[in-house]
């Protein structure tokens, strides 16, 4: 079992766990103060998600339908070059991952601690961002 654990901004702290051969649901589980999300199938291309959204003893679920949300992505990608657009997201999201991942293996390496630096914020996904398209079972890039 991995534990993770990062102080963000203003003394947050969040934390994951992750267990090698346990399971292949993938939960993205944050809670807060007043409540809790639960997404199943979060990290998996290909599957039905659920969500739970728990405030107090209130419990809601939204089932959302098997998509496939990569050839949204570049759907919305390819739009925007359409039109001469530049994207909403440019990719820096993508890089603060890689950073985190490099920064987690080092921590495993080491035993130790290690620092992320500070990025710009995030830029948030709008509703002229969203394609949906049925699950593709064939995916070709060029």
């Amino acid at each position: 079992i991995w534990v993770f654990v990062c102080t963000i901004v203003f003394g947050l702290i969040a934390s994951m766990w992750w267990v090698r051969n346990c399971c292949v649901l993938g939960s993205f589980h944050p809670l807060g103060t007043k409540g809790s999300i639960t997404l199943n199938n979060a990290y998996r291309f290909g599957v039905a998600r659920k969500m739970t959204l728990q405030h107090g003893e209130t419990l809601q679920s939204i089932d959302f339908a098997d998509t496939d949300n990569f050839s949204g992505m570049i759907a919305y990608f390819a739009d925007c070059i359409r039109a001469g657009l530049a994207p909403s997201l440019d990719g820096e999201e993508g890089l603060a991952d890689m950073i985190a991942m490099v920064a987690i293996e080092a921590a495993a390496l080491t035993m130790s601690p290690q620092d992320i630096p500070a990025l710009s914020p995030f830029k948030t996904y709008g509703a002229k961002m969203c394609r949906s398209f049925p699950q593709s079972h064939r995916k070709l890039l060029l």
